[in-house]
């Protein structure tokens, strides 16, 4: 038996997770493909129907909602990337828009079009 107690459980609900050294922060998708973030209090909803995420530089969770991209900076309300189009992939450090454009990011915040068409 785990000495794991409850008061020490997220969600009870979470599909995948990632966390920030120390854990000190967490981003979790639940089950339902809601995003949250927490540093070590309440939980906060970032935003539902997430259809992927990636924790893309220290703080920064950068994730997919209805084909836009966003990011979310320790657990602040979505801002959308901006010259990118319908979202295709997501990558540890890149993204491929609808038009097969590739973008790569060093802090999951500012994407840099590469000139790479990916079709």
């Amino acid at each position: 038996m785990s000495s794991f107690g409850k008061e020490n459980v997220i969600s009870g609900d979470v599909y995948e997770y990632y966390t920030i050294p120390a854990l000190s922060e967490t981003y979790f998708l639940t089950t339902d493909f809601t995003l949250y973030y927490s540093d070590g209090g309440t939980p906060v909803k970032i935003a539902s129907d997430v259809g992927a995420s990636q924790m893309m530089s220290e703080g920064v969770c950068t994730f997919v909602n209805e084909g836009v991209l966003y990011y979310s900076e320790k657990g602040s309300a979505p801002t959308a990337a901006e010259g990118i189009g319908k979202i295709k992939y997501l990558f540890p450090d890149a993204v491929v828009d609808e038009n097969d454009r590739q973008f790569i990011t060093y802090d999951g915040k500012d994407f840099i079009d590469t000139n790479v068409n990916r079709s």
